[in-house]
């Protein structure tokens, strides 16, 4: 089975560009965690999360329509923990001091914007 990636990022796949960067991010940290952190166990679960990320992600770039809806699913509920944060947040808001609010307000703004296109493009929810 071959997958062909698109060459270009727009909005029916910007959320596979997003999960296939945080893919790859997690491979590196599974590498980090188990060759230089010299862990087992940490690595094996990072590592089964990344599989099935990654294989999510290559379904999802194929147009497999369940896996675009279990992507658009993560990211309403990571857009709205990043909306509830900017009220209730803490721990960031004290990490982050006075670029708490601009910095979660963008990302908030950028991946609610990325969701409704994402939706619209691929009829994920509504008939063709």
């Amino acid at each position: 089975m071959t997958i062909c990636l698109p060459t270009t990022f727009n909005y029916r796949n910007s959320l596979e560009w997003v999960t296939a960067f945080i893919t790859c991010l997690l491979v590196l940290g599974v590498i980090q965690t188990f060759v230089i952190g010299r862990h087992f166990i940490i690595p094996t679960a990072i590592l089964t999360f990344t599989i099935l990320l990654g294989n999510l992600t290559a379904y999802a770039f194929m147009g497999r329509t369940w896996a675009k809806r279990i992507v658009f699913w993560l990211y309403l509920i990571f857009t709205s923990h990043l909306f509830f944060a900017l009220f209730w947040a803490k721990k960031y808001r004290d990490i982050l001091e006075q670029v708490f609010v601009p910095s979660f307000l963008v990302t908030f703004l950028l991946f609610a914007f990325l969701l409704v296109q994402y939706n619209r493009q691929n009829h994920l929810f509504s008939s063709k």
